[in-house]
């Protein structure tokens, strides 16, 4: 896969045709490849899911009060 990269260089048709193949997008001179000692994928935190979460959770309780009201449903 990072093989796939280095064909940028060289022959953008086969870049382009070897990162649809993988299903990646092609990503001309990514902003990590100067950043040696840094790994990009580490660096997603799990904190986006919590927040999903949350703000479905918050959805559900609104749209639950909605349906049965308030003195049904505590919150």
């Amino acid at each position: 896969m990072i093989g796939t990269y280095l064909l940028e260089d060289r022959d953008m048709h086969k870049f382009y045709w070897t990162c649809y193949e993988a299903r990646v997008k092609p990503i001309i001179n990514p902003f990590w490849a100067v950043l040696l000692l840094t790994n990009i994928f580490v660096s997603i935190t799990l904190d986006i899911p919590y927040q999903m979460l949350q703000g479905m959770v918050k959805h559900l309780i609104q749209w639950l009060v909605g349906i049965f009201g308030p003195s049904v449903i505590n919150v």
